[in-house]
């Protein structure tokens, strides 16, 4: 038996009995502009948005609990983000002054009776013809100014913190598939063409062996793609959802916990706030670079500043927030001073595996880096021995193709596995002269499948892509022009090009080779032993004693159980795409190589390898 509630309709022309809604359990905001929406929302009543024209009814969403509930004001933001139809439809009813009276008011309000506890964080759309009807499910929007965020708390999120938390040989808290079972309604729904975090998700035909999917995405005006790659195609499908989740997450902040002022203000009033100059600042000489767009820093200027974690010390530290989302901007408008990637972000089912994901990228981008900045030539791997399907798999299908595969062990001081795979098309088979991938892991072989799952897939993708007339003849201007790599995508294009290969050329130097299970026989010998997440911040602590944990939880994050985090090591290189800005940690540079073992003598400044790095 339906329950009738207690319901006040409210529009633009009786707003003010908003005030008196004592006797009522729901106020019904019918056809109402966004102004008085938001008046409504202040007076902390259960409200259900109502809009309607000649075709359609919009019923909800519920909004309850402003901290945690999406309202009408997420549900536009997210049609217009992802352009929606609907959003022009939509919008110009808020708009309306006068209101025409429902001819099927009686069956909207059974229709809410009925339905009172599906409204929350979701909307009905209603085809008044036919009354069809459509579910759209919102997420609370982090462009929205109308309904209030929680506050990031960083200190109660480490108070469950468990350093000593024991992986499986896995090296996951839970697997994929129990995620994806205890979160099959959110899943289903966070990709939408309407209100959607991911605007359509697609798989990428090109890629044979190893399925690939993409989601597009956006914040905002910010375009935005995610990709998953697993020998699965279901797998391929959620891990592109996941990295979705994860840039979505560390983009731009989705809870408050900021505050604003200049570091010399601040530095007043906490004991704890680090100057930026302790990081690794772009150099002067890049500020005339081309494409060069970041403005300079100043003490005295005033940013956005955030809370980190540093692990050792177990202490709380403001940093500036534009260090932890890479375009922050987007939200608070701020100008952009450092250039920041996810470098060091990562998603887990738990904080523990997400900030283990998270070191292993640091680990790997800094090896990467140091490589390429002192020209040093790895030594070669040899898997001969390995006995591993999916990356001898792999290596088949690559040499099958004509293609050459080099893989170079690159690990450093924190004896992590790391390791650079390198694949080269001598015969000219394809567009794509080199391309190259990193993995890095406790487990050397999911190390270097990592970096061959990339590459495979990524191949035929580039290869296609710069098939085209426009790209054929957008590249020429990259040929022997290092200075011209001013975009991401650019890195991979310069090293496509057989004209540029010269410059990979100091990686073969090194004619010495290892067997794979020698190069990391101390994994192979206790292969079966399960390490804590202490035991790797150790390995990375011995020479990197500051390691601060960011936040980057979303409210996605939030209601799937799981992690965001991203983690910032300042002794460490970071990976940065567009060469003009490249942030160069001279120590590190000159001393790691030495500090690993790896050289005698630090090279001279003058000899650091400025030319972009080809890390895709």
């Amino acid at each position: 038996m339906r329950k009738q509630l207690k319901i006040k309709i409210i529009s633009n022309e009786n707003i003010y009995e908003a005030l008196d809604t004592d006797g009522f359990e729901v106020i019904l905001a019918r056809n109402i502009s966004i102004e008085n929406y938001t008046k409504i929302l202040k007076y902390g009543r259960k409200v259900i948005s109502f809009y309607e024209d000649e075709d359609y009814a919009f019923i909800g969403p519920l909004l309850e609990n402003e901290r945690d509930d999406s309202c009408f004001v997420c549900f536009l933001n997210s049609l217009k983000r992802n352009e929606s139809p609907i959003f022009k439809r939509l919008n110009r009813l808020t708009e309306l002054k006068l209101q025409k009276s429902s001819e099927n008011m009686t069956f909207f309000i059974e229709f809410i009776e009925d339905n009172i506890m599906n409204l929350k964080n979701r909307v009905y759309i209603i085809d008044k013809y036919n009354f069809g009807i459509e579910k759209k499910r919102i997420f609370k929007n982090v462009e929205c100014t109308v309904c209030s965020r929680e506050n990031s708390d960083i200190k109660e999120l480490f108070s469950h913190f468990n350093e000593d938390y024991l992986f499986s040989n896995s090296y996951r808290s839970k697997h994929i598939e129990d995620i994806i079972y205890e979160n099959e309604d959110i899943f289903s729904e966070l990709v939408d063409k309407d209100t959607g975090i991911g605007y359509r998700i697609f798989r990428d035909v090109s890629s044979n062996i190893i399925p690939m999917y993409c989601v597009k995405s956006y914040i905002r005006n910010r375009e935005f793609y995610s990709y998953g790659r697993n020998s699965d195609v279901i797998y391929s499908k959620y891990a592109a959802i996941f990295e979705m989740i994860e840039r979505y997450s560390t983009i731009v902040p989705h809870f408050n916990g900021s505050i604003y002022g200049s570091y010399n203000e601040l530095k007043i009033k906490f004991d704890n706030i680090l100057n930026p100059k302790e990081f690794t600042m772009p150099d002067k000489s890049q500020f005339s670079e081309e494409g060069y767009s970041l403005k300079v820093y100043d003490d005295n200027k005033k940013y956005y500043w955030r809370k980190v974690y540093e692990i050792n010390s177990k202490e709380m530290f403001w940093i500036p927030e534009q260090m932890i989302f890479f375009d922050n901007q987007i939200i608070n408008e701020e100008e952009r001073f450092i250039y920041e990637t996810s470098n060091g972000s990562a998603l887990g089912a738990n904080l523990e595996e997400a900030i283990l994901y998270a070191l292993f990228e640091v680990v790997e981008r800094d090896s990467f880096l140091v490589h390429w900045y002192n020209k040093m030539s790895p030594i070669r791997l040899n898997i001969d021995e390995i006995d591993n399907v999916e990356i001898n798999n792999i290596i088949k299908y690559l040499e099958k193709k004509g293609y050459s595969i080099y893989l170079f062990d690159i690990t450093l001081e924190t004896q992590i596995p790391t390791i650079w795979a390198l694949v080269v098309d001598e015969k000219d088979i394809g567009r794509v002269k080199a391309y190259n991938a990193a993995g890095s892991h406790i487990n050397p072989e999911k190390a270097l499948e990592s970096a061959l799952v990339e590459i495979v897939t990524s191949l035929s993708v580039y290869n296609e892509i710069l098939s085209t007339p426009e790209k054929i003849r957008e590249i020429q201007k990259l040929i022997d022009n290092p200075s011209a790599v001013t975009k991401m995508e650019y890195h991979v294009y310069f090293y496509s090009l057989k004209e540029n290969f010269k410059y990979l050329e100091f990686v073969f130097k090194n004619n010495s080779e290892i067997k794979f299970k020698d190069a990391y026989y101390e994994w192979y010998e206790a292969k079966e032993k399960k390490h804590t997440l202490s035991d790797i911040i150790f390995k990375v602590s011995k020479n990197h004693p500051r390691i601060y944990i960011a936040d980057t939880n979303s409210y996605i994050t939030k209601e799937l159980s799981m992690s965001s985090v991203k983690v910032i090591i300042p002794s460490m290189l970071t990976m940065t795409f567009g060469n003009q800005n490249r942030r160069l940690n001279y120590e590190r540079i000159l001393t790691a190589p030495i500090i690993a073992g790896k050289k005698r003598c630090p090279i001279d400044v003058k000899d650091i390898n400025l030319i972009p790095h080809p890390f895709p």
